[in-house]
């Protein structure tokens, strides 16, 4: 089955066109899934889900991660809330509310990462909070030959970092560094059914590469965060109320911009175990 899209970015994306997930068969999936195994960004719009919808949809994909905190809170612990509204008693109804979030790639920090995401837009501000995607396997391909298959024999070192600027005790941020130990992740990842291969690091949190000297390995990624950056390997994203996105965190990093805290905003996400026989996922 083919399904029409359009392209979203330059080099990055794709519009899904004319499918309701209200009402997805297994024909219509399957090309769906094709799509994203072979490109790591796909838009649909105008989609007015359930909750339960969501999950459902994510599951087809593969097993769906449990939010820890909200494991016996809500009816589907495994989809987040993101969004800076706070309950009648004045509790965060979601996470990361309305700060400025640097490139990314989710879950980099777990020794079995879940790489898919499917990021559901309910109310999102005019204008502000735009999010950004790089592909990561686009700047892999810019790199000089000599330079990847140096990086194909390497291993980037990560630790879950995000609590070290929050106002919290020492000896909470000392059971956070004992829950999150460093990790070390392939530089590069092939991706399945394809010649291709992606880089693989979360530019934020690899503090080092295992077996090269800090002042090396810091140079080394310094020049690669540069490479993938760059604006012709990115795509922005201005949402709208019913966007639904699809990203591979094995493909991809992503950034949120700030926006004012007075400005209601509200998403649903789901976080996927992708199967590293369709996609490219770091071994665990």
């Amino acid at each position: 089955m083919k399904i029409g899209t359009r392209p979203l970015g330059e080099n990055l994306g794709l519009e899904v066109l004319d499918v309701d997930l209200t009402e997805v068969d297994e024909e219509t999936f399957a090309a769906i899934r094709d799509l994203w195994r072979q490109e790591p960004l796909l838009l649909l719009r105008r989609q007015f889900i359930t909750e339960s919808e969501l999950a459902a949809f994510s599951a087809r994909f593969g097993d769906l991660f449990t939010v820890p905190h909200y494991a016996n809170a809500r009816r589907h612990p495994e989809v987040m809330y993101v969004s800076n509204l706070q309950t009648g008693t004045g509790e965060r109804l979601g996470s990361l509310s309305n700060s400025e979030l640097n490139w990314h790639s989710d879950q980099s920090y777990q020794v079995r990462p879940a790489t898919g995401a499917i990021f559901h837009a309910i109310e999102m501000p005019e204008d502000a909070g735009a999010t950004s995607w790089c592909s990561m396997q686009l700047a892999f391909e810019a790199l000089p030959p000599e330079t990847q298959a140096e990086l194909e024999h390497l291993e980037g070192i990560s630790r879950y970092n995000g609590y070290e600027r929050e106002n919290i005790p020492e000896e909470e941020k000392e059971k956070i560094r004992a829950q999150y130990p460093e990790v070390n992740h392939p530089l590069v990842l092939r991706v399945p059914g394809t010649e291709g291969k992606t880089l693989y690091l979360d530019i934020s949190i690899t503090s080092g590469i295992v077996g090269m000297e800090p002042e090396r390995s810091q140079a080394l990624l310094r020049e690669l965060g540069a490479v993938i950056t760059r604006p012709e390997f990115t795509y922005t994203h201005h949402w709208r109320g019913g966007d639904l996105m699809l990203w591979d965190n094995g493909r991809t990093l992503h950034r949120r911009d700030g926006f004012d805290p007075a400005l209601p905003r509200l998403a649903k996400r789901t976080t996927i175990h992708l199967p590293p026989g369709r996609f490219p996922v770091p071994p665990g």
